[in-house]
């Protein structure tokens, strides 16, 4: 992959965290909050594990299953 995607892959994973943290601050945590926050957990887990995979070559293929489990 370019290194085009770089950018997008860090602001995603970024802001999924920072969504998943302001969920986690409300005080009202239902089914709904706590389903939302696993799903932007593992969103930003898929794109933090892809974005390394770019910057490290190397253990491309570690990465990519790393992905694959998220």
């Amino acid at each position: 992959m370019p290194l085009v995607w770089l950018t997008p892959l860090f602001l995603s994973c970024l802001s999924c965290l920072i969504l998943s943290g302001v969920i986690l601050l409300k005080r009202s945590r239902g089914p709904v909050e706590k389903a939302l926050v696993a799903i932007l957990g593992s969103t930003a887990w898929i794109q933090a594990s892809t974005l390394l995979g770019i910057l490290d070559s190397e253990q491309a293929l570690m990465w990519k299953q790393l992905s694959m489990a998220g």
